[in-house]
């Protein structure tokens, strides 16, 4: 009996390779071998390596947007608490990798969007696409003063969000998810209102 091969489980084997030996380390044979499936199957569901990643990204970026959205949006807690929730749920999927993965966007966007075009565009498609769920709950929080308002709503959340994704690097190189838990006091201090 044939097996047939699901487009869902082929991107999540990827995912997890990309995002814990990166773009570069990871070839089409990597992900056909851990998904046990042949090379002919992948090439039903994608065109290229790129493809694959162009798909991988869309997916990661949408399971991102789902625990946005039950973060953000939750009916209970202040504005405040529910950013703070966001990120504890990213610091807490973290430390169950042991905090050797990071985001695949931003992994994606130091290996390769610097000369892949498709990929750079994808990736600020993204991460736009989160600052806007961002920027609408820190202005939230602002009406309701519990964040600085001498600052863009915008401007407030890019900052909060780089400088979290920035200590994801440092939280891979110690194998330790401390550096986004003091990122995260560091930025609730800074958000508060003089």
């Amino acid at each position: 009996m044939n097996k047939k091969y699901n487009r869902h489980d082929i991107l999540m084997t990827g995912l997890y390779l990309i995002r814990r030996q990166g773009y570069h380390h990871t070839g089409v044979s990597d992900i056909l071998k851990h998904a046990g499936i042949p090379k002919g199957s992948f090439y039903n569901f994608f065109r290229s390596k790129e493809d694959f990643t162009l798909q991988l990204m869309d997916l990661y970026g949408q399971s991102i947007e789902s625990i946005m959205d039950q973060a953000l949006e939750a009916e209970e807690g202040s504005p405040l608490k529910r950013l703070l929730t966001f990120y504890s749920l990213l610091i807490k999927a973290y430390a169950e990798e042991e905090a050797r993965n990071g985001c695949l966007v931003m992994n994606l966007s130091t290996e390769a969007a610097g000369y892949n075009d498709r990929i750079a565009a994808v990736a600020d498609e993204i991460f736009r696409s989160w600052m806007i769920r961002l920027a609408d709950t820190v202005a939230e929080a602002q009406a309701a003063g519990e964040v600085r308002d001498d600052l863009d709503a915008e401007e407030l959340a890019e900052f909060v969000h780089l400088s979290f994704y920035g200590s994801l690097a440092r939280g891979k190189m110690l194998r330790d998810v401390a550096p986004q838990q003091h990122t995260l006091q560091l930025l609730l201090h800074f958000l508060r209102k003089p």
